[in-house]
């Protein structure tokens, strides 16, 4: 029976990778996304979860959604599954960035919409 790499057991690294390869304004975006989707949750004590979660891939992040959603005080991070994660391999990388892609699918200047329209 094989060992689960160490990696396995590390839940943020990719997650803050891709937060921080993020435009400021794609991660307004991001940040706007949580405190919507758990604006629905009903359970005050799951909010606070997920915002500590949060803890571990961005400060900027949880607090942005912890006041959104009205936490005054910041739970505590989640603790990790591993006491001491791998060191990371990048800490940015712009291809995980919409906005920092070349071309029309990264520049909104350049995008283009089309509109259909059927009279009856």
């Amino acid at each position: 029976m094989r060992a689960k790499a160490e990696k396995f057991a590390d839940h943020y690294t990719q997650a803050k990778l891709f937060f921080d390869s993020q435009s400021p304004v794609e991660q307004a975006h991001i940040a706007a996304a949580f405190r919507f989707e758990l604006s629905k949750v009903t359970v005050p004590a799951i909010r606070e979860r997920m915002v500590s979660s949060l803890r571990n891939v961005s400060e900027e992040l949880a607090n942005q959604v912890a006041a959104k959603l009205g936490i005054t005080e910041m739970p505590e991070p989640m603790p990790k599954a591993l006491t001491s994660a791998p060191a990371a391999e990048v800490n940015m990388s712009p291809s995980l960035s919409l906005l920092a892609r070349p071309g029309e699918t990264g520049n909104p200047g350049g995008a283009r919409l089309h509109f259909g329209c059927q009279w009856r």
